[in-house]
């Protein structure tokens, strides 16, 4: 998703998300969301993998970027907005979250979340924001 100039955004380009052929095929990827304002950016994909554990169907993960500059409620609302939906029309669907959130708190945004990745990932520190409960 490329960010477009009449957003004022005038740097950068934009999130993406790579899939590897060998875990899906690419016919069966399903864009949910596109969207770039000047607080969110967010690409959402619906896919089945080749192995799923059996209580999912398909995974869908979302990549977003809040720009340190953001408006952070705005931000918040607008991805909880786009979760929920997503929660409530996909339920047999496993949910990922990545991207840069700089200093949002995504708790906020959807209390049910649980981040896995909770050790360092470069030298003593972890690069990815810490949900805070």
């Amino acid at each position: 998703m490329d960010r477009t100039a009449d957003l004022g955004k005038s740097r950068g380009g934009g999130v993406c998300v790579m899939i590897n052929n060998s875990w899906c095929n690419n016919a069966n990827v399903v864009t949910l969301a596109c969207s770039c304002s000047p607080n969110l950016e967010l690409l959402a994909l619906k896919f089945p993998p080749f192995y799923l554990p059996r209580e999912f169907t398909s995974v869908i993960i979302n990549t977003v970027y809040i720009p340190p500059q953001a408006n952070m409620d705005t931000a918040l609302c607008e991805l909880h907005e786009a979760l929920t939906q997503f929660q409530a029309q996909h339920r047999d669907a496993a949910l990922i979250v990545v991207g840069d959130f700089n200093s949002a708190n995504l708790k906020r945004a959807v209390a049910n979340l649980y981040q896995h990745v909770t050790f360092h990932t470069r030298g003593n520190r972890t690069l990815l924001h810490p949900i805070q409960g």
